[in-house]
């Protein structure tokens, strides 16, 4: 019993070590280059989410529809992976990462069918230079 003890702690050092080289090459091709892009484009999203918000709900309602929505983010977080899981175990991964696809294609529709100027209250009657409206904003 020792020495298969021995041999399964040879093959997990193994394995870890022939990962780490394997995802070392993937790491720095694959993954960290779109870790990149998502996360630049999730700033304009998140900046464009918190700029719509008053514009759609109005400044006095603003405060329920920022909770409603950080508990729609938190929520679809713990929901999401758990749906993907069945979804790829019911339906293939492949399958899975088109049905995946698709919901983004949806919710690009939804949001296209909003009709807003996302203006919120009047705009100011002169332009303010970058540094008058730092100063303004503080």
């Amino acid at each position: 019993m020792a020495s298969a003890l021995r041999d399964d702690k040879r093959f997990v050092r193994w394995a870890i070590a022939d990962g780490i080289s394997v995802t070392g090459t993937a790491i720095s091709n694959v993954v960290l280059p779109l870790g990149l892009l998502s996360a630049t484009a999730f700033v304009f999203s998140d900046a464009a989410v918190f700029g719509a918000v008053p514009a759609l709900v109005g400044t006095d309602r603003l405060a329920a529809a920022n909770g409603f929505l950080g508990s729609m983010i938190s929520g679809a977080e713990i929901v999401g992976p758990a749906l993907g899981g069945v979804l790829a175990a019911t339906i293939g991964a492949t399958n899975a990462v088109w049905f995946d696809s698709a919901s983004f294609f949806v919710a690009a529709a939804i949001q296209g069918s909003i009709r807003s100027t996302f203006r919120v209250g009047v705009p100011p009657s002169g332009r303010l230079h970058v540094r008058a409206q730092i100063k303004r904003a503080f």
